[in-house]
C-alpha cells in the first residue's frame, strides 16, 4: 500500500510555499538518518535506524520504535503505537503528521524539519558555548576534579596512611574510605564496625583467606585433608562462596551451581569418586545412602548401606523390638494398665527441635518395662546394663529374706534351738552361714536364669547362652547401639516438619515387627513436597538446604589451602 510523503520546506513557518511530495509503494516505511532509509531525516536527534511504520491489511498504521531515544506520539513517549489521522510524531527535531488521505488506498504523511541554521544553533548550544560567558566544559572539568579530590584522593590517602585514615573516619565532615562501602555488613560481622582494614589489608586487593582465618581458623574442609582430594580445591577461597556488603540475607551463596559445577560430573575430577552425580534434587539426585552402626569386635563403626541390596539393608542393633506391637491402637500393657502409645512417647526432640534425643532404658522404656524380679516386693528392682550388679542385687535380696524369715528354719535344723534367734543384728557365721550362702546363690541363680531366658531381659535384648559355662558366665547380653545419625553428610530438621504426623514420612512404622527394619523414608517420599531449586510447584530445595560444604572432622580448610599453595584471587 503506497505512502504519500509531503515535506514541509517552510520548517513549520507559514510562507505560502507548497510542500514537496513523493509516493512510495512499500508496506513498511523505514525512518532514520541513514541514507538507506525510506524516510531520510537529517536533523539532530535521529538515529540511523530510528523507527518504521507498517501498513496493515485493515487500513491501520503501526509504529515500531527501534531507537532507545523513542518517539513522542502526540504528547507521550512510546515504543509501539497505532496511528490515526490527526496523530503527530516527534522524532528528534522532526515532526511527522498523519493526515487524512484523499483516497482510502494511500496513507498521507506530512514531514516538517527545522531549517539548517536552527541545527547549527543547536549544535553550538550542545558544544557548551554561552554568549559572553565560560563554556560548560569548564564547569564540567571543575566538578570532575572536585569530585575526584573529595571521593578518591582524600579517601585513598587515608587508606594508604593508617593514621590519616583513623582521623578521617572519626570526622563527620571529612570524607574517608567509608564512602566506598558498597553497603552494610552482615549482622554476623557488624562488630567490625567501620574498620575496613580488618578485612581489606591491602588497597584494591580482594579479601584473602588469611584475613578470614583471624576469626575462622577452625573451619573444616570439604574433604579429608589427609587425602590427595584436597588438591581439587586449590582454586577455592572463602570469598568464592561468602559474599559481604549490601546486607545479604545470608553470608553463603545459595546458588546450586556452586555445588553442581563439581558434583554434576565427578568423574571429570577423579576416577571412581565413590559418589553419584547430582544436578537437581527434584530431577537428578541419587537415592539416599544411609549409614548404620555395626558392631565390629568391641567397637561400633558406621557402615554405608545401599537400599538396592535388600539383604544387607538392615540395622543390627541387638535390640528386640516391634513398632507394630507398641503402636497397637488397642493399647499395650503397662504397670499402670492399658496405654495407647504414640511416637512421641519414646521419640523426643532435643532442645533445638532439630534432632531426636537418644532413647535410653532409664528414661523411656522404664515407664512400661519394670525391672522388678520379685512380684511380692515392689522394691526389688534391678540395675540396668550390668549383669554382675544385677546378680549382687538379687543376692542381697535373698540374703535379707533368709535372715528375716528363712533363717529360723535353717538354724532349727542345725542346732535344735527351735528357730529362736539372739537379739542384735543377724550375721551369717560358721557352717550355718555356708549353707545360707548356698541357699542364697541357688535362689539368685534361678532368678537370673529366668530373667535371662524367659522374661524381662530377654524381652528386649539378644541373650546368648555360652555352652559349657556356669554361673553368670553362661549368659552374654549383646550390647545395644541404636543409630542416631543416619545421614552424616546431610542435615534434617524435625522442627521444620513438626506440623506433619510421624507416619506421613515413616510410613512403615505401624507395620514393622522387627528391630532390624530401617524406617528412614526414601527420596521419593521427600520429593512429594520438595522439588529442585527452581521448582515453583513444591518447596524449592537447593543443595545447601540439606548439605553443608564444611564437613566435621575433615581438617582445617584454611590450613589445607595454605599447604596447597592457595593465595588471593
Amino acid at each position: 500500500m503506497p505512502f504519500c510523503l509531503i515535506r514541509d520546506v517552510s520548517g513549520g513557518v507559514p510562507s505560502g510555499k507548497q510542500g514537496q511530495g513523493v509516493t512510495l509503494n512499500v508496506r513498511r516505511l523505514t525512518i532514520g538518518s541513514a541514507t538507506d532509509q525510506a524516510l531520510h531525516l537529517s536533523v539532530a536527534g535521529v538515529d540511523p535506524r530510528h523507527a518504521h511504520i507498517t501498513a496493515t491489511g485493515d487500513g491501520r498504521l503501526l509504529l515500531s520504535v527501534l531507537s532507545p531515544k523513542g518517539v513522542i506520539v502526540n504528547t507521550r513517549k512510546m515504543r509501539r503505537a497505532s496511528l490515526w489521522p490527526g496523530d503527530q510524531l516527534r522524532i528528534g527535531r522532526a515532526v511527522i503528521s498523519v493526515e487524512r488521505p484523499l483516497s482510502a488506498q494511500v496513507f498521507l504523511l506530512k514531514i516538517a524539519e527545522p531549517p539548517p541554521e536552527d541545527d547549527e544553533e543547536e549544535e553550538e548550544a550542545a558544544a557548551g558555548r554561552v554568549d559572553g560567558g565560560l563554556s560548560i566544559s569548564f564547569w564540567s572539568w571543575t566538578l570532575t576534579i572536585g569530585v575526584t579530590i573529595l571521593f578518591l584522593a582524600i579517601p585513598l590517602t587515608g587508606t594508604m596512611v593508617p593514621k590519616v585514615g583513623q582521623v578521617l573516619r572519626a570526622s563527620v565532615l571529612l570524607p574517608s574510605d567509608s564512602l566506598w562501602n558498597p553497603g552494610p555488613l552482615h549482622a554476623a560481622h557488624q562488630s567490625i564496625g567501620t574498620d575496613c582494614n580488618a578485612c581489606h589489608k591491602d588497597p584494591f586487593v580482594a579479601v584473602r583467606d588469611q584475613e578470614c582465618a583471624t576469626c575462622h581458623a577452625e573451619v573444616q574442609h570439604h574433604v579429608d585433608v589427609r587425602t590427595a582430594d584436597v588438591s581439587l580445591f586449590e582454586g577455592d577461597h572463602c570469598t568464592s562462596c561468602h559474599k559481604e556488603h549490601k546486607q545479604p540475607a545470608a553470608l553463603v551463596e545459595n546458588d546450586p551451581r556452586l555445588c553442581t559445577d563439581c558434583h554434576a560430573h565427578l568423574e571429570r575430577l577423579k576416577p571412581h569418586p565413590g559418589a553419584e552425580d547430582v544436578t537437581d534434587f527434584g530431577l537428578a539426585h541419587p537415592e539416599f545412602r544411609l549409614s548404620v552402626l555395626a558392631n565390629q569386635g568391641q567397637e561400633w563403626h558406621p557402615v554405608r548401606l545401599d537400599r538396592r541390596q535388600s539383604a544387607t539393608f538392615v540395622e543390627h542393633s541387638h535390640l528386640r523390638f516391634s513398632h507394630a506391637q507398641h503402636l497397637n491402637p488397642k493399647g499395650i500393657k503397662s504397670p499402670t494398665g492399658e496405654r495407647v502409645l504414640t511416637c512421641q512417647e519414646c521419640h523426643k526432640p532435643d532442645p533445638s527441635g532439630r534432632e531426636m534425643m537418644p532413647i535410653r532404658m532409664t528414661d523411656v522404656c522404664i515407664k512400661c518395662h519394670s525391672l522388678r524380679f520379685d512380684e511380692q516386693d515392689p522394691g526389688s528392682g534391678l540395675p540396668h546394663g550390668d549383669l554382675q550388679a544385677a546378680f549382687r542385687t538379687v543376692q542381697e535380696h535373698f540374703s535379707r529374706e533368709y535372715l528375716q524369715v528363712g533363717a529360723a528354719v535353717q538354724h532349727a535344723e542345725s542346732d535344735g534351738s527351735g528357730g529362736r534367734r539372739r537379739p542384735g543384728p543377724a550375721v551369717l557365721q560358721g557352717s550355718g552361714d555356708e549353707r545360707a550362702m548356698v541357699w542364697v546363690n541357688e535362689r539368685a541363680t534361678k532368678v537370673i536364669h529366668e530373667l535371662m531366658e524367659k522374661r524381662v531381659c530377654v524381652e528386649c535384648h539378644e541373650v546368648l547362652h555360652v555352652p559349657g559355662a556356669t554361673g553368670l558366665d553362661q549368659w552374654r547380653i549383646r550390647p545395644v547401639q541404636l543409630t542416631s545419625d543416619w545421614m552424616p553428610f546431610a542435615r534434617f530438621d524435625h522442627a521444620a516438619h513438626n506440623t506433619s504426623k510421624c507416619q506421613v514420612c515413616h510410613t512403615q512404622a505401624e507395620r514393622s515387627e522387627h528391630a532390624t527394619d530401617i524406617l528412614i523414608p526414601t527420596i521419593a517420599k521427600c520429593r512429594e513436597c520438595h522439588g529442585g531449586a527452581e521448582d515453583t510447584r513444591k518447596v524449592a530445595s537447593s543443595c545447601l538446604m540439606c548439605h553443608q560444604f564444611h564437613l566435621p572432622n575433615h581438617g582445617r580448610f584454611l590450613t589445607a589451602a595454605a599447604t596447597a599453595g592457595a593465595g588471593p584471587r
